[in-house]
């Protein structure tokens, strides 16, 4: 996405499968070091694993990461 990798971690596959059915959302500093905090914030709402919870496609044009311009670094 943002970085060039997904934000779920495994060794393989099916540890990748794993940590996207449990929603462990991983942002290693190295990797997302030019993502910023509110496109993170974004991703996590998007990633929810609770349904009623996530957002829907309305809810995340409207995210003030979306209204800014979808800047990848902090200024």
């Amino acid at each position: 996405m943002l970085s060039g990798i997904p934000p779920f971690y495994g060794d393989d596959a099916a540890q990748i499968f794993e940590a996207v059915v449990r929603g462990n959302l991983r942002f290693p500093s190295k990797l997302f070091r030019s993502v910023s905090s509110s496109a993170k914030d974004l991703l996590r709402k998007m990633l929810c694993r609770d349904a009623s919870r996530r957002f829907s496609a309305e809810q995340a044009l409207r995210h003030p990461w979306i209204l800014r311009g979808g800047e990848t670094v902090e200024n």
